[in-house]
C-alpha cells in the first residue's frame, strides 16, 4: 500500500542510489504534510532532462519548510565481523 502524504510530526529518511552508490542524504522531521502531488511538482520543476538531483530535491524540500534536519549518529552494524563504528 502506498501512503497518500507524510504527516506533520513524522521522521523521514531520505537516502539516494542503490548498493555501492546508496547514501543518505539527511533524516528530516515532516513540518507541514509533504502529498503525492506536492512531490511531483517538485520533481518536474529540479528535473534536469531523466534526472532529478536528489540534493537539490532536498534542499527545496527543506527550503520551502517541508522538513527540518534532525541531526543523527550512525551506527553501522557490518554483516562480516560486526564491530562498533559510532561515526
Amino acid at each position: 500500500m502506498t501512503r497518500a502524504q507524510l504527516e506533520v510530526g513524522e521522521l523521514v529518511l531520505l537516502t539516494s542510489g542503490a548498493y555501492s552508490d546508496y547514501e543518505v542524504l539527511l533524516l528530516g522531521r515532516v513540518l507541514r504534510p509533504l502529498t503525492r502531488e506536492v512531490y511531483e511538482a517538485a520533481c518536474v520543476a529540479l528535473r534536469s532532462g531523466d534526472y532529478v538531483d536528489p540534493n537539490q530535491l532536498a534542499a527545496w524540500l527543506l527550503r520551502e519548510g517541508y522538513l527540518e534536519e534532525v541531526e543523527f549518529k550512525e551506527l553501522a552494524l557490518r554483516y562480516v565481523a560486526p564491530k562498533w563504528e559510532a561515526l
